[in-house]
């Protein structure tokens, strides 16, 4: 077991077997990292204020922050098991091509968030990156930084998290924060072994529904409500970047030296409070969660 990136990982978990199936051309997802996109038809479409599609990629940007990071780290993980085996590319039509990809769902899910809340289209929107603004240096730069920062995700490289943290993103709120993470992680998960196993009994980690089960549960959600809590969501920059950088800082703060400790021992409780080992070598137990 290991602390990654200041979320828990579960070396013996395997969450994306059975789920990211099938191999072939970029699905739908954010418009300029399509592949052969055909040209839209400006004539039907409203001319879009500056200022509107700035607003809207800045969303996006912030938005897909946590989705990009989820993807790095499932990719990071991809990697190690397949040991280097598969090239970049095919990694990423991997976890980026199929309809059942939970990251392309989740990219979707904010595309369609955003372009509703500003009351746009992604149609509108690519249409005036595209021709409208295709000169625009603001536009243009966010643009090229939200799809280098996908295309490092997809080669398993986080998002970059150096950022401002606030007065009160303290190391102890910020174990807090991890704690409480990892304790919601594990609920969830404690609550769907559960109820695997009381309709299949053991738990099976080459199942197919076994590991679509896991596979579903939505980590950026339960990240989501714990950032919103503590307010870390309501900053310009986005909550998980905020919370990222703070764990990295006080984990190489010399005036906090038990900072990494804290971290590894609550990894440490959460494993402990899952008791899994989808290798089958130990069994679950319930325990209460506090």
């Amino acid at each position: 077991r290991r602390v990654h990136g200041g979320i828990f990982m579960n070396k013996n978990l395997i969450i994306t077997g059975g789920v990211l199936a099938g191999v072939g051309a970029l699905a739908a997802g954010y418009f300029y990292y399509k592949q052969n996109v055909s040209s839209t038809d400006g004539a039907k479409l409203r001319r879009l204020p500056r200022e509107l599609v700035i607003k809207v990629l800045k969303q996006l940007d912030k938005d897909f922050y946590q989705h990009f990071y989820s993807l790095a780290e499932m990719v990071a993980k991809f990697k190690e098991q397949t040991q280097g085996r598969m090239p970049i590319d095919q990694i990423k039509e991997f976890f980026l091509s199929s309809e059942e990809s939970p990251i392309l769902h989740n990219i979707q899910d904010v595309e369609s968030k955003v372009y509703s809340a500003n009351g746009v289209t992604e149609e509108e929107i690519q249409f005036a990156c595209e021709n409208i603004y295709k000169d625009d240096q603001e536009i243009q730069t966010i643009m090229r930084t939200t799809k280098t920062t996908l295309d490092r995700a997809a080669m398993g490289i986080p998002p970059e998290s150096s950022t401002e943290l606030p007065d009160f993103m303290t190391p102890e709120l910020t174990l807090r924060i991890f704690e409480k993470i990892l304790y919601n992680q594990a609920k969830k998960m404690l609550e769907i072994a559960s109820q695997l196993q009381e309709t299949g009994g053991n738990i099976n980690p080459y199942d197919p529904s076994v590991a679509k089960a896991f596979g579903d549960i939505k980590i950026e959600e339960i990240r989501k409500e714990v950032l919103d809590e503590v307010g870390l969501n309501s900053f310009t920059e986005p909550g998980m970047k905020i919370f990222q950088y703070a764990v990295q800082k006080y984990s190489q703060d010399p005036s906090s030296p038990m900072f990494k400790n804290c971290l590894l021992y609550t990894s440490d409780a959460a494993d402990d409070l899952l008791c899994v080992d989808l290798g089958g070598r130990r069994i679950i137990k319930k325990k209460k969660i506090p």
